[in-house]
C-alpha cells in the first residue's frame, strides 16, 4: 500500500484517519494524496480539493487535495466563465428569433417568426398612413412591391431581430419619366468618425436607436440633412441619421431622454441604448477614450470570398516590394475583384494602415483586367 501522510494534532481523529488511510489502496486512481482535516478554527484551503468516495462506510467522504492537469479539463481553461445571465440572454435570442434568412416569400410564410416580422411591417404602414387608395391613372406606370428579409445581429454576431421590409421595385422605373432625382438620408463615414471624436472631446456617451419603419414622405427638393447640432448655452446636443438608424448624444443626459421621448411619439423605436455596433463598426465607449474595430466585418469578408484557407500575408506590406502587371496570368472575374476592393476600402475606417495597399497604391490599379 502506498503511504499517505495524515496531518492532525487531535487524538480524537486518529481512529477516523486510520479508516481514511485504508481507503487509499493500491488500486486507487489518486496518487500522492494528502488528507488535511480542519483543525481548530483554520478553514483555509490552499489547493483544489475533491472528495474520495468511501464505499465501506456510511460516514461522509473526506476532502482530499488533488492537482489536475490542463489536458484532463474539459473545455478551454483560458476561456472566461459563462454565467447563467449570459446564457439566458443567448437563449432568448435563439428562442424568439429565426436563425434562417429566407430568400422567397414562401419560405418566410412557413416560419412563424418571419410571419410576425411581416405583420409588424404592415402594421407600421397602417399606423403611419403610408398608403392612400386612389383610382389608377391610365398613363401611369404602376410599381410593384417586393419583400426583403434580413437578420440583424449585434457586435458579437448573435441574431437579435428578424427584419422584414416591403419595398417598391424601383428598378422598374425609368429615369426622366417616372422620377428625376432620389434622395436618402445617408451619412458619410467621415461624419460618423467626426461625431465619435466630438463625443470623446466633450466626454459624453453616444446612444443609438432604430426606427422600425422609415418612409420618404412629402416632396424632396434638396438633399436631406443627416447631421443635426443644437446648442443651448454650454450644453451640446448632436444627432446623426443613417436611413433608419440614429446616433445621438448630449453633454446633458436629460436632453438625451427628451429626444428619445419625442421620437417615440412619432415613430416606433427599437434597440435604444448606448452605441456599441453601427454600420459594421464595433464601438466601445470607455472613460479614457473610444475604441473602434471591425473584427466581425473582416471575418465576414474572409468567409464571403472563400478565403478561410488562404495564405496569410504580413501587414504592413514591405515598402521595397514592387508589383507589376502579370501579362501571362489568368484573368479573374472583374466584378468579384472590384467587390473585394470596395469591401476592403470600407475596412479602412478602422484600419487606415491598409489604405495605400488597397487604394490607388497597389490593388485598385489593376481593376481593369485583374489576373492571378
Amino acid at each position: 500500500m502506498e503511504s499517505s501522510n495524515v496531518v492532525s494534532d487531535d487524538t480524537r481523529l486518529k481512529s477516523k484517519n486510520h479508516e481514511e488511510e485504508e481507503i487509499l489502496e493500491d488500486d486507487s486512481p489518486l496518487e500522492k494524496v494528502v488528507v488535511t482535516p480542519n483543525v481548530g478554527t483554520s478553514n483555509e484551503v490552499t489547493q483544489p480539493i475533491t472528495r474520495v468516495p468511501n464505499l465501506d462506510s456510511n460516514e461522509p467522504a473526506p476532502w482530499v487535495r488533488r492537482l489536475h492537469n490542463k489536458e484532463d479539463v474539459i473545455g478551454d481553461v483560458n476561456e472566461g466563465v459563462r454565467t447563467r445571465r449570459q446564457i439566458a440572454n443567448l437563449i432568448s435570442f435563439t428562442c424568439y428569433t429565426s436563425q434562417i434568412e429566407p430568400k422567397k416569400v414562401d419560405e418566410a410564410l412557413n416560419d412563424e417568426f418571419w410571419v410576425l416580422a411581416m405583420q409588424e411591417e404592415l402594421n407600421q404602414f397602417e399606423r403611419n398612413e403610408v398608403w392612400t387608395l386612389v383610382p389608377r391613372p391610365k398613363t401611369t406606370n404602376v410599381i410593384g412591391t417586393k419583400w426583403i428579409f434580413r437578420n440583424k445581429s449585434d457586435e458579437d454576431g448573435n441574431i437579435v431581430r428578424n427584419k422584414a421590409r416591403l419595398v417598391a421595385q424601383g428598378y422598374s422605373q425609368i429615369e426622366g419619366i417616372d422620377f428625376e432625382e432620389t434622395f436618402a438620408p445617408v451619412a458619410r463615414l467621415e461624419s460618423i468618425r467626426l461625431l465619435l471624436s466630438i463625443s470623446c472631446v466633450h466626454k459624453f456617451k453616444l446612444h443609438q436607436m432604430d426606427v422600425k419603419s422609415a418612409f420618404l414622405n412629402g416632396f424632396l427638393g434638396s438633399v436631406d440633412k443627416t447631421l443635426f447640432i443644437k446648442r443651448d448655452n454650454d450644453e451640446l446636443f448632436i444627432a446623426q441619421i443613417y436611413v433608419d438608424d440614429i446616433v445621438f448624444g448630449s453633454t446633458n443626459i436629460t436632453k438625451v431622454q427628451q429626444f428619445v421621448d419625442v421620437m417615440s411619439l412619432e415613430f416606433e423605436m427599437s434597440l435604444v441604448g448606448e452605441l456599441s455596433y453601427f454600420l459594421g463598426l464595433q464601438i466601445r465607449q470607455l472613460d479614457n477614450g473610444i475604441f473602434i474595430t471591425q473584427a466581425k466585418y473582416a471575418k465576414n469578408l474572409v468567409k464571403k470570398f472563400g478565403l478561410e484557407n488562404a495564405k496569410h500575408c504580413d501587414t504592413p506590406m514591405s515598402t521595397t516590394l514592387k508589383l507589376s502587371k502579370d501579362a501571362s496570368g489568368k484573368s479573374v472575374e472583374q466584378t468579384l475583384y472590384r467587390g473585394m476592393i470596395g469591401s476592403l476600402l470600407y475596412l479602412t475606417a478602422s484600419r487606415p494602415d491598409i489604405s495605400f495597399s488597397v487604394g490607388v497604391g497597389v490593388c485598385a490599379r489593376y481593376q481593369a483586367d485583374p489576373k492571378c
